[in-house]
């Protein structure tokens, strides 16, 4: 129901619950409301139908048939407009099992009177299940068809471009054909057409990204610009586990399509004369042997890290190493808040366009006094991890 009262109009839905004006879409069919994390879709028409069974003897709750779309699940939503017929069209992610969503769209016919209304509740709505984030992004899609069982091609067309499709993403689609293909890529990409480059593929994608990027003149407006981001498509997603906390295609694609900027820190590793940023893991040993020792198992998915760890156990190699290390913070405490600190870009004018100078220098330079050197002539396996 609605009252009015001083010129302002209050809506109140049939729960009894206050909503803001412009969260509430009334029309003669239907009611539509937006939420605190959902959207309720009544029709009245089948309320009033429950209604007459009840009098006529037949049990009825008398409350309007609700269908709740959560806002996370939205992708998108418009006023379609044909000669015979105008509706709400809202589309959304429906969950068909706990791993698979697939595109679903809700369609709300309009009288040519609400139009106008009509338009304003669904921007309305769109700025509600986005929070702040860009809608209609423009995505780079890398697919990588040779990546893990070699599968990304067939994940791609069945669960990740059916999302992006709904969520009126811009798309760009080119594959990977050679080892390094994607650097290449990157270095030539005009980073003023996308938003973001999507790779279906495993963890080295993303890698061979990140230093295209920073192989370019501008690798710094570059790196700030575009936003790289890994969708399952190989054995090792941990990118993508990462940054949106599962390994599920289409799940992974909505939270993707709902996603935020967010800045995170990468890492050079210098090996010679060569610079390398790495933004996932830096490993000397058994980790490092069970990725780049079992790329003949690719076939086998995951279960290759499995079996390439029972070969090295039992094989018990050792790199006998010394290691040179400085303690940037040594507290737990202040190294929890120091991981919880967002440290934006810097802005302004830079002496630099292209990477900026390392810190500490080349592995290639004299270790500073205050680095303390390790020896460890028996080592079995050296980890660092940037992301999980």
């Amino acid at each position: 129901m609605s009252s009015e009262h001083q010129g302002l109009v209050t809506s109140t839905s049939h729960d009894g619950v206050a909503i803001s004006p412009e969260d509430a879409l009334l029309l003669d069919t239907h009611s539509l409301i937006i939420r605190e994390d959902r959207v309720t879709i009544a029709d009245k028409r089948k309320s009033s139908k429950k209604r007459d069974a009840s009098c006529c003897g037949i049990a009825g709750t008398g409350k309007p048939s609700d269908e709740l779309v959560t806002l996370h699940n939205i992708l998108w939503a418009r006023v379609y407009i044909s000669e015979d017929k105008s509706a709400v069209q809202i589309t959304s992610a429906k969950e068909l099992s706990s791993r698979l969503v697939k595109p679903s769209t809700i369609s709300i016919p309009i009288d040519d009177g609400d139009l106008e209304k009509a338009d304003r509740w669904v921007e309305r709505l769109l700025e509600k299940a986005y929070e702040g984030s860009q809608q209609a992004k423009r995505f780079k899609v890398l697919i990588n068809p040779h990546g893990g069982p070699g599968t990304a091609e067939k994940i791609y067309k069945t669960e990740i471009e059916p999302i992006f499709a709904a969520a009126s993403c811009h798309i760009d689609v080119e594959h990977t054909e050679y080892s390094e293909h994607a650097i290449k890529i990157a270095q030539e990409l005009d980073i003023e057409a996308y938003d973001a480059v999507v790779c279906i593929s495993g963890d080295g994608v993303p890698h061979e990204v990140f230093n295209g990027l920073a192989r370019r003149p501008d690798a710094r407006k570059a790196l700030n610009k575009i936003a790289v981001c890994q969708l399952p498509g190989g054995s090792g997603n941990g990118m993508c586990w990462s940054f949106t906390g599962t390994d599920a295609p289409s799940l992974a694609a909505v939270a993707l399509v709902k996603g935020k900027r967010t800045p995170f820190d990468l890492v050079s590793v210098t090996q010679g004369d060569k610079r390398i940023l790495s933004f996932l893991s830096q490993s000397v040993g058994l980790t490092a042997e069970l990725d780049l020792g079992t790329e003949n198992m690719r076939w086998m998915g995951n279960t290759r890290f499995t079996v390439g760890f029972l070969q090295r156990v039992i094989t018990e190699r050792i790199y006998p190493s010394e290691i040179h290390v400085k303690l940037a913070i040594e507290s737990k405490e202040e190294i929890r808040r120091n991981a919880s600190t967002v440290r934006l870009p810097p802005d302004g004018e830079h002496e630099y366009e292209g990477l900026p100078p390392l810190q500490y220098g080349t592995v290639n330079d004299p270790v500073p006094d205050d680095w303390v050197a390790e020896s460890h002539p028996k080592m079995g396996n050296f980890y660092c991890g940037n992301v999980s």
